[in-house]
């Protein structure tokens, strides 16, 4: 573990594909750069991060603001948020919205929600996915430089996102979701919308895919991966608080970002 001081202490950590560098958020949305054992301030607003696409990194704020820096972002007066829309931010409302997941009609009990306001943004080399207040998908069309919600049919009328991982196979790009409304996981063909039910577990709370495996982080901080052998879960470690799967550019291997405690 990096033991960087206790202002500093993450709670996600990802891996950039650029170079040998770690960067995580900690408690107060602070970013920070790790190399070589040191950490390097780099922005202090990001709810979500990520690392993994071949332009630039991107962050968003607790606000739904997107940020771009190019890579390789050496400094954080480089980020900015020119020609980088968010998706349209609409407030929702449970009674007349017929297109909200139950879930999410409970959660508005509590507190507003919008649909379009970013919470969790993820990438691969060539394509950035956001998933926003109340479960809805978005992709992010560089070309003409809007998002476009993507709708997934589901056997209980759609999915409604509760957590999203994208990654590139030999027949194009799949995410590896949790779907709100069941609690459970699936893998997702973006190419044709097919959906495959990966396990019947429901009680984790964040997905990922790496090394042919799927890893999984419960409500309790334990990681799992998924033994497709015996089709059961495997106990890994606790006290994990976030999962991502990044490249180093030195050894041109993925590798999967457990945080624990840095």
């Amino acid at each position: 573990a990096l033991h960087l001081g206790k202002n500093i202490k993450a709670t996600q950590a990802y891996s950039s594909d650029h170079d040998d560098s770690v960067w995580i958020l900690n408690a107060f949305n602070g970013l920070y750069r790790i190399n070589d054992g040191k950490a390097q301030n780099m922005r202090s607003t990001f709810v979500s991060f990520t690392a993994t696409h071949t332009h630039a990194f991107y962050g968003v704020t607790k606000k739904g603001k997107l940020y771009q820096c190019i890579k390789p972002c050496l400094h954080a007066n480089q980020w900015t948020n020119s020609k980088l829309p968010s998706p349209p931010i609409t407030a929702v409302d449970r009674v007349t919205d017929n297109s909200l997941g139950s879930s999410i009609k409970d959660r508005l009990k509590m507190e507003p929600l919008y649909s379009g306001k970013l919470i969790q943004i993820v990438s691969n080399k060539h394509a950035l996915f956001g998933r926003d207040e109340v479960g809805n998908l978005w992709k992010y069309n560089f070309d003409t430089e809007q998002w476009q919600h993507i709708e997934i049919p589901s056997d209980r009328d759609k999915f409604v996102f509760k957590w999203i991982c994208i990654v590139t196979a030999e027949d194009g790009d799949v995410l590896y979701v949790l779907n709100d409304e069941d609690q459970l996981p699936y893998k997702i063909s973006l190419d044709t919308q097919q959906f495959e039910l990966i396990h019947d577990a429901n009680d984790f709370e964040q997905i990922a895919f790496h090394a042919g495996a799927v890893w999984a982080l419960n409500y309790y901080k334990q990681l799992f991966y998924l033994n497709d052998v015996q089709n059961d879960w495997k106990y890994v470690s606790d006290n994990v608080h976030f999962i991502s799967v990044g490249t180093i550019a030195s050894s041109a291997a993925e590798r999967t970002t457990g945080k624990t405690d840095l």
